[in-house]
């Protein structure tokens, strides 16, 4: 009886292990797809960002940026809702959860950029690297708590 006691003891011990390297290979699975998607978003927005400023009359580059950041955004919220988070919730209020928290996003990268590029007449491909880097950060937790849960 001892014996069987301490058996069950040890699969027990051992399947919760197991379970908890699932959930860490899910969860950096997950980390990995959204980090995916974010480089492919990111190479929009950028893409986006270049053609305004380089050849449009948009004179100031926040104002480009917040228009490239708009259509990064949608490519990042299909890639997070179907790759990354692969969400089966009702798309309108996820939607709006999604643009809320990228409206806020966008709106702090633009005025970033206006700061270090229109301001402080700094480079704004180096402006746009650290501003992006820093709201992966705040996109992912956001995401992962607030839009796909």
């Amino acid at each position: 009886m001892i014996t069987s006691k301490k058996q069950n003891n040890v699969n027990s011990t051992f399947m919760t292990y197991i379970r908890s390297l699932l959930m860490r290979a899910s969860i950096s699975g997950r980390c990995f797809r959204f980090l995916i998607n974010g480089l492919v978003a990111t190479l929009v927005n950028y893409t986006v960002l270049v053609i305004l400023i380089e050849y449009t009359a948009i004179k100031y580059t926040g104002v480009a940026s917040f228009l490239s950041a708009i259509v990064g955004i949608s490519v990042s919220f299909i890639g997070n809702r179907l790759y990354v988070f692969k969400s089966s919730g009702p798309v309108l209020m996820e939607l709006i959860k999604f643009k809320v928290v990228y409206l806020a996003t966008a709106l702090l990268q633009a005025l970033c950029m206006t700061i270090w590029s229109d301001m402080l007449s700094l480079n704004y491909t180096t402006g746009f690297i650290l501003v992006t880097l820093t709201s992966v950060f705040l996109s992912y937790f956001s995401n992962r708590s607030f839009v796909f849960k």
